[in-house]
């Protein structure tokens, strides 16, 4: 859902093209996918509840951050931001 609102949000109202929009949620979302196995380790030491609020914490900052992004460096790093929210939350890793 973050990108076709991304692109709609960045390339009217603040006149910046297509391809550099697309390219920096490209970017954001590809850095973020590390982001995983961080957050898998977390959920073991940790327990789910925590991991979920922790991850819709970081995702409010990254949609608040969309507001002020102009840049496209701006925009991967709130799309970065957004990720945690995607990220499966709901059953520990076998160990």
């Amino acid at each position: 859902m973050v990108l076709p609102l991304g692109l709609l949000c960045f390339t009217t109202p603040r006149d910046l093209p297509l391809a550099a929009v697309g390219a920096a949620v490209t970017v954001g979302q590809l850095t973020a996918l590390p982001v995983a196995f961080a957050a898998g380790r977390f959920m073991d030491r940790h327990g789910p509840k925590h991991l979920s609020v922790a991850a819709g914490v970081v995702s409010a900052a990254g949609f608040l951050s969309f507001l002020l992004a102009e840049r496209p460096w701006q925009i991967a790093d709130a799309s970065f931001w957004c990720s945690p929210a995607s990220t499966p939350t709901t059953r520990p890793s076998a160990r």
